[in-house]
Formats: C-alpha cells, sequence, structure tokens
C-alpha cells in the first residue's frame, strides 16, 4: 500500500464493532496495514464521529476511558486533518458540484485538503473520482 488514504468515521468504527465479524476483520487489516505505511488520515470529524458511535450507539457502549484510548491509537497512527474555514468552504463547494450529504462534503474535502489519492468509505459510490481522489468501498 502506497499513497495517502482517508478513513470516513464508518470504516473506523467497524473496527470495533463486532456485530458484523467480516467487515471487522476487513477494517482492522486496512487499517493496521495503512498504518505501516505511515500514510493513513483521518480528520477531527472522524474523531468525533467515532467516538459519539463508541460512547452512544453500542451495547453495551465503550466507557469515555475506552473511547478516549481508542482514539488516542487512532491519532498516534495517523494524521489529523483539523477543522478549518478553507475546508469549509471547500466542502461548500464540492456540495456545489456534487450534491453529496454535507457531512460526506466535509470528510472529502478533508481528504482533498490532506492530499489524499484514496478515500475509504461506505457512503459514497466505489470507485468514483473526486478531483483526482478514488472513493473505495473496502467490503465489496
Amino acid at each position: 500500500m502506497s499513497g495517502r488514504s482517508f478513513f470516513d468515521s464508518n470504516i473506523v468504527v467497524y473496527g470495533f464493532d463486532r456485530t458484523d465479524f467480516e467487515k471487522t476483520l476487513v477494517s482492522l487489516g486496512l487499517l493496521a496495514a495503512v498504518a505501516e505505511t505511515g500514510g493513513g488520515i483521518i480528520s477531527y470529524q472522524v474523531i468525533q464521529e467515532v467516538v459519539n458511535v463508541a460512547l452512544n450507539k453500542f451495547r453495551p457502549a465503550m466507557s469515555p476511558y475506552e473511547a478516549g484510548e481508542y482514539v488516542r491509537g487512532l491519532m498516534e497512527e495517523f494524521e489529523v486533518v483539523l477543522w478549518s474555514p478553507g475546508l469549509v468552504s471547500r466542502a461548500l463547494d464540492i456540495r456545489e458540484r456534487n450534491k453529496f450529504a454535507w457531512y460526506d462534503c466535509l470528510i472529502v474535502a478533508a481528504a482533498l485538503e490532506a492530499e489524499c489519492d484514496v478515500l475509504y468509505t461506505e457512503d459514497l459510490q466505489h470507485g468514483q473520482r473526486i478531483e483526482g481522489l478514488t472513493v473505495v468501498n473496502p467490503f465489496l
């Protein structure tokens, strides 16, 4: 694996979601492989969404300590794209051109800001190209 790869929150969540064993295995394998290359990217938005899911969507939910440990590990392994006015502007441009859902626009904008080659997500069309970024659904 080479280049820079952005992970949407849904891919990261499968790393601790034990309800779909196959997706968990794919997610953990992909996250580990990309972490080895040093080319893994997430955003502040992804961190927020992952913590929200960990604390509120699963039964049993993660404790705040467990969720914190999980995201700290992510932040050690992956570069984090932070929110900025430029990111929001770019997301608005993406929304205008592509008509994606707003939060997907923020994800795409963050991946583009980080100069990623690949965006791993379930939320967009597999194989789609957006300004040089290729969307990959790793579960297909």
